[in-house]
């Protein structure tokens, strides 16, 4: 199958009915866009995959600690560094 959609002024896409009905996507549903090989392949997104909030501040703190190490205490034990975080919950 191929089909084709033009974009609007404002990089909005209107999918091909017949797309919509070969993936099942229904109005709210959510698309992915994986690229390969300077190619975008879009599927029905599988909503798993998108991180929650917990998940993003964790990221958020990853990159924070990983931009400035200097403002975070250093472990070489993987056990007092759990007992640690134990501790803060």
């Amino acid at each position: 199958m191929y089909d084709t959609a033009t974009m609007s002024a404002d990089g909005t896409l209107t999918l091909p009915k017949r797309v919509c009905e070969t993936l099942n996507l229904k109005p709210g549903d959510w698309v992915s866009f994986r690229f390969e090989n300077g190619e975008a392949l879009m599927g029905k997104a599988d909503l798993s995959e998108i991180p929650n909030e917990k998940a993003l501040a964790a990221m958020r703190e990853c990159e924070e600690m990983r931009k400035h190490p200097e403002r975070y205490k250093r472990y070489d034990n993987a056990e007092k560094m759990m007992e640690d975080i134990l501790k803060k919950e």
